[in-house]
């Protein structure tokens, strides 16, 4: 595994960023992705559980981490056929996944980014479509984030097998030792511009 330099570590707490949520939402939006409804919040940790054939969160916890976050839970389809995960990072939250006292089936509030707050970085929890289509949306969503909202931020994920340790590992993430089982990181890629997406 490959360690990560402190410089490098700490570069995300030189470069926090405000997320716009409503651009955010026009992006997804392109393809075919929606914020959660409420009431389908229930449904995607359901379609997510039954794709990855591992537990997710519970729902009061999604609930309280979307409330927060305001971009935590992402679906396509009607009837739902996929859905996108990711929880924004506080200052504190970056750290804790860095040193492996996060906890992503339950975050601290402080490790969230508050709507609005400034991020220091993003950690993907579950991206899955039922179908081909759904699988695409995502992915395409999932890379347009990463390079045009996300690009100066670490992004974290864990790799739930090895196929996924692989399609990680091909899109420039590398293991971070020291923290949390499976885990990877893609290091920010590209300069903060100054100008908040």
């Amino acid at each position: 595994m490959t360690n990560i330099s402190t410089q490098t570590r700490n570069s995300a707490s030189k470069w926090p960023k405000r997320i716009n949520q409503a651009h955010m939402i026009q992006r997804m939006k392109a393809f075919d992705l929606r914020p959660a409804l409420p009431g389908e919040i229930a449904e995607a940790l359901v379609l997510g559980e039954e794709l990855i054939k591992a537990p997710l969160a519970d729902l009061s916890t999604v609930r309280r981490v979307q409330a927060a976050t305001g971009i935590t839970v992402w679906v396509t389809g009607d009837p739902l056929e996929g859905l996108y995960l990711i929880i924004p990072l506080s200052e504190a939250g970056h750290e804790s996944v860095r040193n492996g006292t996060f906890e992503p089936e339950n975050p601290a509030d402080a490790d969230l980014c508050h709507l609005g707050d400034p991020c220091h970085g993003v950690y993907v929890g579950i991206y899955a479509g039922r179908t081909k289509a759904a699988r695409r949306n995502i992915m395409l969503a999932s890379a347009t984030l990463r390079c045009e909202l996300f690009g100066t931020l670490p992004c974290f994920a864990r790799a739930a097998t090895e196929d996924g340790a692989r399609s990680m590992i091909s899109l420039g993430f590398q293991p971070l030792e020291d923290s949390l089982p499976d885990l990877f990181v893609q290091e920010p890629v590209s300069q903060p511009s100054g100008v908040a997406a």
